[in-house]
């Protein structure tokens, strides 16, 4: 999508129904601090996990807390699905699909149980982080405190310019 001052910019979906949160407000230094990307999350309230940008779905770790994406304008995405949740070696997540497809924004690719999740005492704080910031000028996130997964926008990436 371009906007009026011939930028691209990509919309990222929210990944589950839930509120929005900054990435400063995840309740891990990894997301807070931005060390892997920027972004934002999503404080998981739903029970499914959807892509948040079209793309090929690179992989899903074998626990099924995070997944990868590449798009095609070249961002590599990850969504990981709470904090610290890596530790739960799978329970509460269930895989929907299997790496090596192109999706579409919305599709549903891991079910959640964000009780089970909360039971062994994890934030279900879903953050969908862009990796490589090297193509990108700025993001906003929308504004819109609580969003439906796979449908809402959770923030636009605005694609620095070429040439």
């Amino acid at each position: 999508m371009t906007n009026e001052t011939g930028d691209f910019s990509v919309p990222f979906i929210a990944p589950v129904d839930g509120p929005a949160l900054a990435l400063s407000q995840v309740p891990d230094p990894v997301f807070s601090r931005k060390m892997l990307g920027d972004g934002a999350a999503v404080e998981a309230r739903g029970k499914t996990v959807y892509a948040p940008v079209d793309g090929w779905l690179e992989m899903i770790f074998p626990t099924n807390h995070a997944f990868g994406i590449t798009t095609a304008a070249g961002l590599t995405v990850l969504v990981h699905i709470g904090v610290d949740t890596v530790e739960l070696a799978g329970r509460g997540f269930t895989r929907l699909l299997e790496p090596g497809i192109r999706i579409k924004g919305g599709t549903p690719v891991i079910a959640i149980e964000p009780g089970v999740i909360a039971s062994y005492g994890k934030s279900t704080a879903t953050c969908v982080i862009i990796t490589d910031m090297a193509p990108v000028a700025e993001l906003n996130m929308t504004g819109q405190d609580i969003l439906r997964g796979g449908r809402d926008i959770l923030f636009v990436c605005t694609l620095k310019q070429i040439g």
